[in-house]
């Protein structure tokens, strides 16, 4: 574990609790990681106080735990809790899609297709990028719920994917790469001609795709 002391703007609580959130969500803090304050305290450059603020926030969004005799950990990954997520996320995206087919202009299907050319230019690279091919594929699913013009729905399908990151850093996506492209293609074409059913269910199929990859590496690696 190496974390980059911290300089962006704001109080010294906030930057530590958004160093050690993303370093979470990416697993460069691996689930199960002990997290000692005194270690923190230095890779960060900060003191201990605004470093058990930042941990006490985690620990209330579920990314890390106390446990008496183990001390304060990364939360563990598991099944369960990724099941009951991947439902609400279902949920979510499948009214995100039904509005985004209503409400697309010709401006938004043009951004999508951006996105879209440039995750078929990752999967030309000789080496995958896979944190900026997740990065894309985050950005294509948050357009098109901008694009459905509901603001709470894009505020929490965007709570739901920063509990989804994890489980996609966790699983090796990149014999799927370019089968997720194309579903994000086709589920774009869907867009831009309005057709509702056919939207909702390619994105139904393409997120059960997803699913079933992340959970068979949770099963794989004995998550509960």
């Amino acid at each position: 574990m190496a974390l980059q002391k911290l300089k962006t703007k704001g109080t010294l609580s906030d930057k530590a609790y958004l160093s050690l959130k993303e370093n979470i969500l990416s697993l460069d803090l691996k689930p199960g990681e002990v997290l000692l304050e005194d270690s923190l305290s230095d890779m960060l450059g900060i003191s201990r106080t605004p470093i058990r603020e930042a941990l006490k926030k985690l620990s209330y969004e579920g990314l890390v735990s106390y446990l008496n005799g183990r001390g304060t950990y990364v939360t563990e990954l598991n099944t369960e809790y990724f099941l009951n997520i991947y439902d609400i996320r279902l949920s979510l995206e499948k009214l995100s899609i039904r509005l985004a087919c209503k409400n697309q202009t010709a401006e938004d299907i043009t951004q999508l297709r951006k996105l879209i050319q440039k995750q078929n230019e990752i999967i030309n690279k000789d080496v995958l990028d896979d944190r900026y091919y997740l990065e894309i594929d985050t950005k294509i699913h948050m357009t098109i719920a901008r694009i459905s013009r509901n603001d709470v729905l894009i505020k929490y399908l965007n709570q739901i994917y920063e509990s989804y990151k994890r489980y996609l850093f966790f699983t090796n996506f990149e014999n799927r790469a370019l089968t997720v492209t194309d579903e994000h293609s086709k589920i774009i074409d869907f867009i831009e001609t309005g057709k509702v059913d056919e939207a909702v269910q390619s994105m139904e199929t393409h997120l059960e795709g997803v699913k079933n990859s992340i959970y068979s590496a949770l099963v794989k690696a004995g998550k509960k």
